[in-house]
């Protein structure tokens, strides 16, 4: 689970360098940083998901 709090944060961290090099960056390394985003919405979503059933569980 620990890891997956930190794909959030690298997430914020891909979409910031993507805004700040767009052109620069080599199609690899827009790959990898486009990669990094979409994992970081899974997770996000994968928390989210997680903590609703910890809710949910603790009300029944």
């Amino acid at each position: 689970m620990w890891l997956l709090r930190g794909a959030p944060k690298n997430k914020e961290v891909a979409e910031r360098i993507l805004k700040q090099r767009g052109d620069k960056l080599t199609p690899e390394e827009r790959a990898y940083l486009l990669e990094t985003i979409r994992m970081g919405l899974e997770a996000e979503r994968y928390i989210k998901e997680i903590e609703k059933q910890k809710k949910a569980s603790k009300e029944a």
